[in-house]
C-alpha cells in the first residue's frame, strides 16, 4: 500500500512539472519588466527556453530604443543650441548696431541727425569698410521735434570693378576716373525702389567715386539712397523680419536688397536718446528685445 501511495505521489509531481500552470498572457505580449518578473521555477523546459529567447529579444529592443532615444535627444539639443545661437546672434547685432549708431546735434539746425553704422549682408573678415565688399548699407534719419514724421534714408553702396584700370594705368587717363567708368564701363544707374506689395519709394543717386586701385584692377563705388517712411521700417521691425526692396535700373534689371531686422531694431533703439519722445521708443524696443529673448528654448533633460 505504501509503495502504491509513493508511486501515485511521484506521478502527480511529475505531471505538475510537465504541465505547468497556464501563463497570464503570452511572453510575446509582455513588457521587459514583466518578462524579468516571471518566476521560471514553475515553467517547463520548453517554456523556459522560449522565455529566455523572448527576454533576450526584449533586452535587445530596449537597448536599441535607449540608443535611439539618446540619439534623438542629442539631435534635439543640437538643434536647440543652433536655434539659441541664432537668437543670441540677432540680439548681438541689435546691440552692436545700437552702440555704433550716432546722434549729431547742431544748434543752428532744427533737426537732429541719426546715422547708423556701415553694415553688410556679405561675408567678410574685415568689416563693412573693406573695399572688396560687394555692397554696404546704412540708415540715416533727420528728426525734427516739431514734425510728426521721421524721414529715413536707406543708403546703399555697390562695388563696381573695372578690370582695364589698375594703380598704374589710372594715372594716364584724362579727366575724372568716374567719367571714364561712365564712358567705357557703365554705372548701374538704378532708378526705382519697390517694396513687397508694390509700394514705390523714391530712389536718388548720391555719389560715385574711386574707392581704391590695386596692381590688378580698380574698385569704384556707386551710392544711392531710398526715401523710406518710418512705417515701412516699423512694420518690419515689429514682425522682426527683413525689409525687402526690389532695386531696378531703366532696363528692368533688378536685384532684391534685404535690410536685416536686427539692424533696424538697433537703429531705432538709438532714437531712445532723443528728447522729447525718445523714452517711448526706447521702452518699445526694450520690450521687443525681451520678446526675442523669449524665443530661446530650454535644453532637453539628460
Amino acid at each position: 500500500m505504501k509503495q502504491l501511495l509513493a508511486c501515485a505521489t511521484a506521478v502527480f509531481l511529475l505531471a505538475g512539472t510537465l504541465h505547468a500552470a497556464p501563463l497570464p498572457k503570452p511572453f510575446e505580449e509582455m513588457t521587459l519588466e514583466e518578462l524579468r518578473a516571471v518566476e521560471t521555477d514553475g515553467l517547463t523546459k520548453e517554456q523556459k527556453k522560449h522565455h529566455k529567447k523572448i527576454l533576450k529579444a526584449a533586452k535587445k529592443a530596449e537597448k536599441a530604443r535607449l540608443k535611439a532615444e539618446k540619439k534623438r535627444r542629442k539631435a534635439e539639443a543640437k538643434a536647440i543650441r543652433k536655434h539659441n545661437k541664432k537668437v543670441d546672434k540677432l540680439l548681438g547685432r541689435i546691440e552692436k548696431t545700437f552702440l555704433r549708431s550716432t546722434i549729431y546735434r547742431d544748434d543752428f539746425e532744427a533737426y537732429t541727425r541719426i546715422t547708423g553704422p556701415y553694415d553688410t549682408n556679405s561675408p567678410t573678415l574685415f568689416g563693412a569698410n573693406d573695399y572688396l565688399i560687394a555692397q554696404r548699407f546704412w540708415l540715416e534719419s533727420y528728426y525734427d521735434p516739431a514734425s510728426d514724421e521721421i524721414p529715413i534714408r536707406l543708403y546703399i553702396s555697390d562695388k563696381i570693378e573695372v578690370d582695364e584700370l589698375n594703380d598704374q594705368s589710372i594715372q594716364s587717363i584724362k579727366g575724372p576716373p568716374e567719367r571714364y567708368v561712365g564712358r567705357h564701363h557703365g554705372w548701374n544707374n538704378f532708378v526705382r525702389a519697390t517694396l513687397r506689395g508694390g509700394a514705390i519709394r523714391q530712389l536718388q543717386p548720391s555719389k560715385r567715386y574711386l574707392d581704391t586701385c590695386t596692381v590688378i584692377k580698380c574698385y569704384f563705388r556707386e551710392e544711392f539712397y531710398i526715401e523710406l517712411d518710418d512705417d515701412d521700417l516699423l512694420d518690419a521691425l515689429l514682425r522682426v523680419e527683413t525689409l525687402d526692396i526690389k532695386i531696378s535700373d531703366p532696363s528692368g534689371e533688378h536685384y532684391i536688397f534685404s535690410l536685416p531686422a536686427a539692424y533696424t531694431i538697433g537703429f531705432f533703439k538709438r532714437f531712445g536718446d532723443l528728447q522729447p519722445g525718445g523714452e517711448m521708443v526706447r521702452d518699445a524696443v526694450i520690450q521687443l528685445e525681451e520678446s526675442i529673448r523669449g524665443w530661446k528654448k530650454p535644453l532637453p533633460a539628460e
